[in-house]
């Protein structure tokens, strides 16, 4: 059967007439078997909340209710409620299911491909990866065996392979594709990521295995990087090419790391993460009254049926306050221009972004409708008449977007940068009647951008400013990255 394959892993692939092979019989029913203690993994997460709930309320209440001894209660609710002690436990077992794994190229449905299939499952059963753990994810990394340096700001998933290994000060911001290994025609290709001291890893990019990114390099946000990046030097488009001279740090100072604010980032990511559980008790309040009285659990199921409507309905309510209210105080600490990531506006900015991430799947029936955009105001976001969005992800206060402009799905309006222990945001403005195709990305600009289109092609494509009724397409922009800046000079996409 003709391919497209690309044996050699370069990311140039050609014509093939080689025959790709189906996915061996053995391994289809190997991972069917598989999934039978990979779903008891997830059902062990409900079982140890349904035992901590039983036990906690049982102490205020109703005595049909079952109770725990308190050794088996620490033990479930170490490793599969909290986030440290689910990524310890995900990270134990599947560096068991990788033992012996090397870089390479491997037979689809082979050994190593069922291996590592088996290794992500494990991660994604225990969530070992969930909001709640985010704080903790260079920790997780080292666990996975991963080489990560001081001072780096990880702000994606590491490689369930552990084949990683990131020098200090580098950044890697959010949805960074990191796995370090692809399918090409019946081939799975595994290989080590490396990135330098100082080097920029931008949003939404992937990094191929077997990628080199060299000290201070930078690669731009939804760029697909190949093979060697050299020291210096920014890499743009897809797949990434040479298109200018790194841009350099945006402070001549130091940013300034206590280990103050590290603890206000494990705060609110655990804060966050909680949000559906603090709404789901306030709909059991509305159960409460009705099921207080119940003598067994058929007794206050048969009680509750008529008031579920209610308390669900109360829950979505409560769960959608809380996310403005949130969203509206992390607003007070943000403002435009570079601050230390560890700080009270690098914690805002980076709350906000996470928790409106998380809200896209939690409100996803206000996120899929007509009153997307009345949602985006009460967010704080200025948004004009007429306007159209979707799944939007932005930080609200600094985003306008005027009259009859569309906003595709997964549009990312105006993120985060990062850099050597700072983090930046400046305001967006998208024009009348501008559109932004899906997934696409328009970055901050100091002096905004009338009239941006930014129609994404690929990975990702974030918009410059644009002229009223032009056109936008591709990874990066025509002009991007023109040379080496002074601090307060960095040029942005």
């Amino acid at each position: 059967m003709a391919a497209w394959l690309d044996e050699a892993g370069s990311g140039n692939a050609v014509k093939s007439n080689r025959r790709v092979r189906p996915i061996p019989l053995k391994t289809q029913v190997g991972q069917v078997a598989a999934l039978v203690p990979l779903r008891a993994l997830a059902g062990m997460r409900w079982l140890s909340w349904l035992m901590l709930g039983s036990s906690v309320i049982a102490s205020f209440g109703p005595g049909w209710l079952p109770t725990f001894p308190i050794w088996l209660l620490v033990l479930t609710t170490w490793f599969f409620i909290v986030p440290p002690g689910r990524m310890v436990l995900a990270a134990g077992l599947a560096r068991v299911a990788l033992r012996g794994v090397t870089p390479g190229a491997h037979p689809r449905g082979g050994k190593v491909h069922l291996r590592i299939w088996l290794a992500e499952r494990i991660q994604h059963e225990l969530l070992a990866t969930g909001l709640s753990g985010a704080v903790w994810f260079p920790h997780y990394a080292r666990l996975l065996g991963a080489d990560i340096g001081k001072g780096t700001d990880l702000h994606t998933l590491p490689p369930i392979t552990g084949m990683l290994s990131v020098g200090q000060d580098a950044s890697v911001e959010n949805e960074v594709d990191l796995q370090g290994h692809w399918l090409d025609g019946d081939v799975l290709h595994v290989g080590e990521i490396r990135i330098g001291n100082r080097a920029t890893i931008g949003a939404r990019s992937t990094l191929g295995p077997g990628v080199v990114v060299g000290n201070a390099a930078e690669i731009t946000p939804g760029s697909h990087v190949v093979g060697t990046v050299p020291a210096d030097e920014i890499w743009s488009g897809s797949p990434a090419e040479h298109t200018g001279t790194a841009r350099g740090p945006w402070s001549d100072e130091p940013a300034p790391s206590p280990r103050g604010p590290l603890v206000g980032y494990a705060v609110l990511s655990v804060l966050i993460a909680a949000l559906p559980a603090i709404a789901g008790l306030t709909g059991l309040g509305v159960l409460w009254p009705a099921i207080g009285d119940s003598s067994s659990l058929g007794d206050a199921a048969s009680t509750a049926l008529p008031w579920l409507p209610v308390a669900a309905l109360v829950g979505f309510a409560v769960l959608c306050l809380l996310v403005l209210g949130l969203t509206r105080l992390l607003a007070l600490a943000i403002q435009p221009g570079h601050h230390p990531v560890r700080s009270m506006t690098g914690l805002a900015i980076w709350g906000t972004v996470r928790l409106l991430d998380e809200a896209r799947d939690w409100l996803f029936p206000i996120y899929s409708s007509a009153f997307t955009p009345m949602w985006l105001r009460l967010l704080g976001a200025k948004v004009g008449r007429g306007v159209e969005a979707s799944t939007v992800l932005l930080i609200p206060k600094l985003v306008q977007v005027n009259d009859h402009a569309f906003l595709a799905d997964d549009t990312l309006i105006g993120s985060y940068e990062l850099g050597e222990g700072w983090i930046r945001v400046e305001r967006v403005k998208v024009g009348k009647r501008a559109f932004v195709g899906n997934s696409g990305m328009l970055r901050s600009r100091p002096q905004g951008a009338e009239g941006v289109v930014g129609r994404r092609t690929l990975r990702g494509a974030p918009a410059h400013r644009g002229q009223v009724g032009s056109v936008l397409a591709g990874v990066t922009a025509p002009g991007a990255a023109a040379g080496r800046c002074g601090a307060g000079q960095h040029p942005h996409l």
